[in-house]
């Protein structure tokens, strides 16, 4: 429960959503290390970000302006140099709604990020369809905000009177368009650090590791997140969360759809790091 004064401090330097403000230290302490700003994708472990791991650094002020949008508010945006961690920033978002409109589109330019520290989460965007198709066409919440509810009730129905190879294949040019995105705030944030859902799963060392050097979380709280990434057992396509496991695609999508994926996303995924 977030202490009152802290709310009205957050209110005071200009912070309107200060319900979704997730306080760890005290205000005195959130000037001392320069603010993040944590992008990734949606079904990339992006709801344990938000809800958790951005949380778990004393030194960060945690602020989800995208919850805010997708909830209806209207909040009023800033970042501040330091003291800060804003975001899950999901790159994946609608292209046509309010959340990419008006919090990631004007963000992902170079000017705006080239004095900004970035941490990106990503998984593999083939993979990143596969689970979008269960989570958007079947178990996702839908947002209490009347626009961008009925987007989502539209993206429903589209996938529900669809295979998941068609979706895929309809998504495939924003998803390069969102690959893109992801190669220049890389290239332009004046730090940037990349960690891999794959990592997370199986290399849980070397996914730690890259986390660690950006955030300071307690052993602790460490092996409470570890214990919530591991896969389950069996696959639930009635679950937000279906699976947690990686190449999932392969068994999903017909083999000409993969290849197709492959061929159009080729520069993309080798610059990133996926065959």
């Amino acid at each position: 429960m977030i202490n009152e004064k802290y709310i009205r401090y957050a209110k005071r330097i200009g912070f309107t959503a200060a319900n979704h403000i997730s306080v760890a230290a005290k205000p005195t302490s959130h000037k001392q290390k320069r603010s993040i700003l944590f992008f990734t994708l949606h079904k990339a472990a992006s709801s344990l970000f938000s809800g958790c791991i951005l949380k778990s650094d004393s030194s960060l002020l945690h602020m989800d302006y995208a919850r805010t949008i997708y909830r209806g508010g209207d909040p009023a945006i800033g970042m501040k140099t330091s003291g800060y961690i804003y975001g899950p920033l999901r790159l994946s978002a609608d292209r046509e709604g309010d959340v990419y409109k008006n919090l990631i589109m004007p963000l992902v330019t170079e000017e705006r990020l080239k004095d900004k520290t970035s941490l990106i989460m990503l998984r593999d965007p083939r993979d990143v369809l596969v689970s979008s198709y269960y989570s958007f066409g079947y178990t996702h919440n839908i947002s209490p905000d009347r626009k961008i509810a009925q987007r989502e009730r539209e993206k429903r129905e589209f996938i529900q009177g669809n295979t998941i190879d068609n979706y895929v294949l309809d998504e495939l040019d924003n998803t390069k368009q969102t690959l893109r995105d992801i190669i220049d705030i890389i290239e332009w944030s004046e730090k940037s650090k990349v960690a891999y859902y794959e990592d997370m799963i199986d290399r849980w060392e070397a996914f730690r590791a890259d986390i660690d050097d950006v955030l300071d979380i307690s052993e602790k709280r460490w092996r409470y997140i570890r214990a919530q990434t591991r896969p389950k057992s069996k696959e639930n396509t009635k679950s937000h969360r279906r699976s947690g496991n990686t190449k999932g695609y392969l068994s999903k999508l017909e083999d000409s759809t993969i290849v197709t994926l492959n061929n159009a996303l080729a520069p993309e995924l080798s610059r990133l790091g996926y065959s």
